[in-house]
């Protein structure tokens, strides 16, 4: 019974390990800000602001994203003290299914910590995405997707910007998005290719088992 209880302990140690690195389901995003978006300022041509913009869709009941929060919101704050890079624009974008309140969408409190990141770092802004429509423009599936596009609104980065599920810190996909913008900022060439890094968290529309259901 002891050897039984021993590998029942390890497979549910692995299986937890596996899970907390296991990345979510990622497309690629458009190359191009959709015109349609309204994350970010157009002008009459079509052309974008002027302005770059980091985009983060979250899933408000999704546990692993307060640490896609966390990171966001340092990467805000370190390039705000760069003087070539306090113009871009950084939106947080919470999910909303159509037939839900936004009392549902605020019961555990991911929104109310985004916007008390906003409101301490004025280069944050939140908004409710009503029915996903702007994480499916984006090609959004998993919580915590981030996108980058530069001012011309040409795509520099998606993917995640945490090591893994839930965990805060120093990070390869943080570090490869803001690499993305200097490169460009520096050289004002965009890539051949939009860099990439994995994202960790729970699915946006279809809710895996570790977010509470939509319906509930």
């Amino acid at each position: 019974m002891v050897i039984a209880w021993s590998c029942c302990v390890a497979t549910a140690v692995i299986a937890f390990a596996w899970y907390d690195v296991r990345s979510g389901s990622v497309q690629a995003a458009p190359t191009i800000i959709p015109y349609t978006t309204r994350i970010i300022t157009r002008s009459e041509e079509g052309t974008s602001s002027e302005r770059a913009v980091v985009a983060m869709f979250v899933h408000p009941r999704c546990p692993c994203s307060r640490a896609s929060l966390t990171e966001f919101a340092n990467l805000a704050r370190n390039l705000s003290h760069q003087a070539e890079f306090r113009q871009i624009q950084f939106r947080i974008i919470f999910f909303k299914p159509a037939s839900q309140s936004l009392a549902w969408v605020r019961r555990d409190n991911l929104v109310e910590r985004a916007s008390a990141l906003a409101s301490a770092q004025k280069n944050i802004s939140v908004s409710i995405d009503e029915n996903g429509t702007e994480a499916t423009r984006f090609n959004a599936e998993t919580s915590g997707f981030v996108v980058a596009y530069d001012a011309h609104g040409r795509l520099l980065f998606s993917g995640g910007i945490t090591e893994s599920r839930g965990h805060e810190g120093a990070n390869a996909g943080e570090a490869t998005l803001e690499n993305a913008l200097k490169q460009v900022n520096n050289t004002s060439a965009i890539p051949v290719q939009a860099a990439y890094a994995p994202v960790f968290g729970c699915a946006i529309h279809s809710n895996p088992t570790n977010a509470v259901s939509a319906t509930e």
